[in-house]
């Protein structure tokens, strides 16, 4: 991506190994991030490769705590995700404004994988632009893990507090802070059952080993920020959402409290 903006590239477009494209794929994002000045980046409409009547992503969500899902995951696809401005796209089938990026920066190579575009969708938007969802574009998505469960946790878990630390004012960060808190004792118990509680610990480890490192990059941020956080957080959930799953407990109990809390606190930020 780097070579690309050094050589001249207006746009640049990013797309998974692991996809097969519609035709005309490419220049429907190209016209969607040509809709206009304030566009800076367009996601696909993802489907599943095996279940071509399935969706992928229909745009990415996110929730006050930076949890990321797919928006429509599993769901049969009937139109019913319009062309949009979203808060997170999907970087399996992303188009970039290079101008855009030479504000915002590239990826942050620290992330490794995962909350990786959460991260870089969070500083376009904190930039100033607007992310769209151009169900025009379609490509079908070999959607599985990566790695096995407990090492994608791991990472998704230690990516979402990054950039968090990295995105939110300070103000924001104290007043979700009980948010956070909750969440965190749902995850470690959640972790305990499920066999990665020392991952889980890890995460936290990480994290405050490259405090230094965070510190220097909310600085960053915070020289491109143009979007205070009560507009970033307009949309933002208050609720754990992920395809088709239900839980007892997340229904009833931990949503319930997670949610309550960010309708009192989200006026305040």
């Amino acid at each position: 991506m780097a070579a690309a903006i050094k050589n001249g590239a207006k746009y640049i477009a990013l797309l998974n190994n692991d996809t097969e494209v519609d035709k005309g794929w490419l220049k429907a994002l190209v016209d969607a991030v040509e809709s206009g000045p304030e566009i800076g980046a367009c996601q696909s409409k993802m489907l599943l490769f095996n279940e071509r009547n399935k969706i992928n992503s229909g745009g990415g969500e996110v929730n006050y705590t930076g949890h990321a899902w797919p928006a429509g995951l599993f769901e049969e696809d009937a139109g019913q995700y319009k062309q949009r401005h979203i808060d997170l796209a999907c970087a399996g089938s992303l188009i970039l404004k290079s101008s855009v990026l030479e504000v915002a920066g590239l990826f942050d190579e620290d992330y490794f994988i995962y909350h990786e575009d959460t991260d870089l969708c969070w500083r376009i938007r904190l930039a100033g632009y607007k992310i769209l969802f151009a169900p025009g574009s379609v490509v079908y998505h070999k959607y599985s893990s990566t790695f096995d469960n407990k090492e994608k946790y791991y990472l998704l878990e230690r990516n979402r507090l990054l950039t968090i630390l990295k995105s939110y004012s300070a103000k924001t960060l104290i007043l979700i802070s009980p948010g956070i808190i909750f969440s965190e004792i749902a995850a470690l118990y959640y972790a305990l059952v499920s066999g990665w509680f020392f991952k889980k610990l890890n995460c936290y480890i990480w994290n405050l080993r490259q405090a230094k490192n965070t510190l220097r990059k909310r600085k960053d941020t915070k020289k491109i920020r143009k979007i205070p956080d009560s507009v970033i957080v307009q949309n933002y959930k208050g609720t754990m959402e992920y395809g088709n799953v239900s839980n007892f407990l997340i229904d009833y109990l931990f949503n319930p409290i997670f949610s309550g809390y960010w309708r009192v606190i989200r006026r305040f930020v």
